[in-house]
């Protein structure tokens, strides 16, 4: 079966075929697809602040000026003029003006080069055309501004699959889930990842049973994935998940 060389490294267009032919014949087996991300509204992306440098000692002022100074901003503020231009970006995006966003993400990226925000954006929105070199660059950016982005390590592990470099992908979502285990997406992306493409059907299963707690049990289409693959493994068998229990 062709589908068994992708976990071999193999994902030319005859294997990317025999996967689309098989999501038609067999959808509960085959029909599982990734979600992208949803774009982030923070410009920082989370980034914590960096750390601020040593106090200069300033000039003794009189007691009647030190009552009226202003407090100093916080050590990771963003700029208010560039949080609105991004603020209004993402509100464009979610209007359907995709384009006019991206291109805004694109000057922000360059024009505030310490934002992880912008690059990340950028990229999801990359994916959403399905543009995957392109935003696998972008997310790159975005984990080189801010390396702890949980966001953009799993959308890099969507991408990456979509280029066929699984191990990249399964690297990916390990580091998203280090920063943020409790994303049911991320759990749910990588399960797919692990059955589909690298052929690890019990860890898969454990990936989809953590996805469907975290949704509280009410995702059906989780259900139903897990069902199929509890199936598959054969009832004497338990997900990985189980077995760390």
């Amino acid at each position: 079966m062709n589908t068994a060389r992708a976990a071999q490294g193999l994902y030319n267009e005859p294997v990317r075929a025999s996967f689309a032919a098989l999501a038609k014949l067999k959808p509960a087996r085959f029909a599982k697809t990734e979600q992208n991300e949803d774009l982030v509204i923070d410009a920082a992306a989370g980034a914590p602040p960096p750390e601020p440098p040593a106090p200069a000692v300033p000039a003794k002022a009189p007691a009647s000026n030190a009552k009226n100074a202003p407090p100093p901003p916080p050590a990771n503020a963003v700029p208010l003029q560039l949080a609105v231009r991004f603020q209004e970006a993402v509100a464009a995006a979610d209007r359907g003006g995709e384009a006019q966003a991206d291109a805004e993400f694109v000057a922000l990226t360059s024009g505030a080069p310490t934002l992880a925000g912008p690059p990340l954006n950028h990229g999801i929105l990359l994916s959403r055309a399905q543009h995957w070199p392109e935003a696998a660059d972008a997310l790159g950016e975005a984990l080189r501004r801010h390396p702890g982005c949980a966001t953009a390590a799993a959308q890099l592990g969507v991408v990456y699959r979509q280029l066929g470099k699984f191990s990249d992908a399964e690297q990916s979502y390990r580091k998203a889930l280090e920063s943020d285990a409790n994303d049911a997406r991320t759990h749910r992306n990588f399960g797919v990842l692990l059955d589909l493409y690298v052929q690890k059907p019990a860890e898969a299963l454990a990936e989809y049973e953590h996805s469907l707690a975290l949704a509280g049990g009410e995702d059906k289409q989780m259900s139903a994935w897990i069902a199929e693959l509890r199936q598959r493994l054969g009832a004497g068998q338990k997900s990985a998940r189980a077995e760390a229990q």
